[in-house]
């Protein structure tokens, strides 16, 4: 390429190494592409993983008994009852009280922490999956603390869901969730766009582009780096949205 005509013919780059650097170069966009594969494919797994819950039925069911005086209160009720049409199991009159609601809630939150239990917080031995591989199953969908904090609370809430304080908290405990999972999409989401902008400066410097365009690419690459960076070590250990390089808020 045009750099290495110039580092050449300046005696900027040795004859020996010349030699070297497509081969480099061909290695760092193998190396790069296959990570994004990676980030995708981590990307496409959260998602499967936040498919398989009710997180949107459950989060209007939590805003609608956390507001139960709100002027909202009949607008969430309305896309409560059209989020029911794809379960046949489950219903709701078109003016319900509170405690319909609260019934609702309970069943929904009970049917969605028995199915997390089953599939990522016990045994296995159909599928030959140990308690240790669903764990480590739900580390890589949720993060570690995320999972961790996951086991030490669904046992109880489930024991307890007839407590007005143990069906909020689980309702809180599927919105961390549903957060989690959404924070690690956006993550892996950046992680891909940085591998692959990273991979295609050297796929510019290969071909011999112009100096301008690999470089305006490797800094775009960098700036997606350090975001995913932020992402990962700040936003992941928090609950909700917010974002600390110094650990847990609160711990």
């Amino acid at each position: 390429g045009i750099i290495l005509g110039y580092g050449l013919i300046l005696c900027l780059i040795p004859p020996a190494l010349a030699v070297a650097l497509p081969t480099t170069y061909i290695a760092g966009i193998i190396l790069c592409v296959f990570e994004a594969i990676v980030e995708t494919t981590s990307f496409v797994r959260v998602h499967s993983f936040q498919k398989e819950f009710d997180f949107k039925l459950l989060n209007n069911l939590r805003k609608v008994l956390d507001h139960k005086e709100s002027p909202e209160r009949e607008i969430l009720v309305k896309k409560i009852i059209s989020q029911l049409k794809k379960h046949e199991d489950l219903d709701l009159p078109p003016n319900p009280s509170d405690t319909e609601l609260e019934a609702l809630a309970r069943k929904v939150l009970e049917k969605n922490l028995l199915f997390l239990k089953s599939n990522y917080l016990s045994p296995n031995l159909e599928r030959g999956q140990s308690l240790e591989i669903n764990r480590k199953r739900l580390s890589r969908r949720v993060h570690k603390s995320m999972a961790l904090n996951i086991y030490k609370l669904h046992a109880i809430i489930l024991k307890n869901l007839d407590s007005p304080s143990k069906l909020k908290e689980g309702l809180l405990l599927m919105r961390n969730i549903d957060i989690q999972t959404q924070k690690k999409k956006i993550i892996h989401l950046i992680g891909a766009v940085s591998l692959l902008l990273a991979a295609a400066s050297f796929i510019t410097v290969f071909v011999g582009c112009p100096i301008l365009i690999p470089t305006i690419l490797i800094v775009a690459a960098t700036i997606f780096c350090v975001f995913r960076y932020v992402g990962y070590k700040g936003s992941l250990k928090q609950e909700g949205w917010s974002i600390s390089l110094k650990g847990p808020v609160g711990k």
